[in-house]
């Protein structure tokens, strides 16, 4: 039997955690003073990021309860993309590209890690997820090897460098090198494939789906 219930319908305010969130939002910066501007939205930004990517593996779980359920009916969705789409309030694209970060995670651990760590950022996740995304469907999976660096390198290529441009050292790491270059061709060649797809004007990962 199917553990999806269909949601209660409810506004923000409503919700029965909001005085929580309200105590939370005020003691992530509690420690910083009102004018270390910088340094709160550092934080605050940290904290987005996490959430988001808790965010990814409840979108991927939703995903897959869409793909191996009737999730569609009981939810009145078409994907679980359109569902989170409606009822989250966010972006088609923010929301098929939250269910590629979270079908990918468990391709990425060490980009995981960093995320969780601060060494970068969702927005970079993202990315490499998406690089991931692309390798998998363009690489056999008896010859698939993750390699996590690759993705961070071919992710930066891809933005034009912006995982470098924020300070994520990847060849110059050294745990880093020597890259194996035969991976990093599959990377490039991979990236260069899909790049039309990665564009955020083309809803990212919803491209990737519907070719």
């Amino acid at each position: 039997m199917s553990a999806l219930a269909a949601p209660t319908r409810s506004e923000p305010g409503e919700l029965r955690v909001s005085p929580l969130i309200n105590q939370f939002l005020e003691r992530v910066v509690s420690d910083l003073p009102y004018d270390d501007v910088t340094g709160r939205l550092q934080r605050r930004q940290y904290v987005i990021d996490r959430l988001k990517l808790e965010f990814s593996k409840d979108a991927a779980r939703l995903a897959a309860k869409f793909a191996n359920e009737d999730a569609g009916e009981l939810l009145d969705a078409a994907t679980a993309g359109e569902w989170i789409r409606h009822n989250c309030r966010t972006s088609r694209s923010v929301a098929y590209d939250c269910i590629n970060v979270g079908e990918q995670l468990h391709r990425l651990p060490k980009s995981t890690d960093a995320l969780t760590t601060g060494a970068i950022g969702f927005a970079h996740l993202s990315v490499i997820a998406r690089t991931s995304s692309a390798l998998a469907e363009s690489t056999p999976e008896s010859t698939f090897v993750e390699d996590d660096l690759v993705w961070l390198e071919a992710g930066s290529r891809l933005r034009g460098g912006g995982l470098h441009g924020r300070g994520v050292g990847v060849q110059g790491d050294a745990t880093a090198a020597p890259l194996r270059e035969d991976r990093r061709a599959q990377a490039d060649n991979a990236c260069s494939h899909h790049a039309d797809a990665f564009c955020p004007r083309n809803h990212g990962t919803a491209v990737l789906r519907d070719e």
